[in-house]
């Protein structure tokens, strides 16, 4: 399914589950002047962007949903790019300047402690046969189900073809692989770097993390649901990346 496609169906579900997510300064069923009940949804800028010659996400929710249900209009709010530090202040000051808000994962417990997300289980009943369930997991908090996944990033590995052809290489299988290669390159291309990640500390580098860990067959809790992060495989993993910047593989400002 389209990302567009995917954002329109679980934006319907919402807006027809009788929300706002937390209170909000309408009515729910009151009507403004032109007949039609508004809910306004927060989000940041990227549903209003598109990255390719398709329409915004958001023209084709308001599309849709003015077509299946006209007497409902949905308004769209901006949010800044910290928007933790908006919605804190709304959800404390009990401002109801949006119905339907974008929340990260990170954020989960803290709106769950607050109660600053009405649940979603009883409203929208059929969660686990339209979503994947280790996706409405990230966003339950003790049992309650407090937003569905609908936005996501996959991490992808990009090469030089000709590069890799002109040495003789075909198959990257292993994260030795990519060492090898790199470093061939790199002795008769000092100036080019071989494997670049995002290495800020920031939730980029949680995601690298997460795909090395993977790599290495780590795991982030064992079978009884304790953290391992010092585990052996986990600890090579985070070697590994240190290695990378330490031989020059990777730049060293990835750390």
């Amino acid at each position: 399914m389209k990302l567009t496609k995917y954002v329109v169906v679980v934006m319907l579900m919402l807006i027809l589950a009788g929300l706002p997510l937390f209170s909000a300064g309408q009515q729910e069923g009151e009507k403004g002047a032109d007949g039609k009940v508004t809910v306004t949804l927060g989000y940041n800028a990227f549903l209003a962007d598109s990255f390719t010659d398709a329409p915004p996400p958001i023209d084709v929710i308001q599309e849709e949903l003015a077509k299946k249900y006209p007497e409902i209009s949905l308004k769209y709010y901006t949010m800044p790019s910290d928007m933790l530090s908006s919605l804190t202040i709304w959800m404390t000051s009990q401002d109801g300047t949006i119905d339907i808000y974008g929340l990260d994962t990170p954020w989960v417990t803290q709106f769950g402690r607050g109660g600053w997300a009405v649940p979603l289980n009883d409203k929208l009943p059929q969660l686990e046969e339209n979503f994947e369930q280790a996706g409405l997991d990230t966003f339950s908090y003790e049992g309650k189900r407090l937003g569905v996944p609908f936005w996501g990033g996959l991490s992808g590995l990009f090469y030089r073809t000709d590069l890799l052809e002109k040495y003789g290489f075909r198959k990257k299988e292993t994260l030795n692989d990519i060492v090898e290669i790199s470093k061939k390159v790199k002795a008769d291309h000092p100036d080019k770097m071989g494997f670049v990640w995002p290495g800020g500390r920031y939730e980029e580098l949680v995601q690298v993390y997460a795909t090395f860990l993977h790599a290495f067959g780590g795991k982030y809790k064992d079978s009884q649901g304790n953290y391992v992060f010092d585990s052996e495989k986990n600890i090579a993993a985070a070697q590994f990346m240190r290695t990378l910047i330490e031989e020059g593989v990777s730049p060293r400002d990835s750390g």
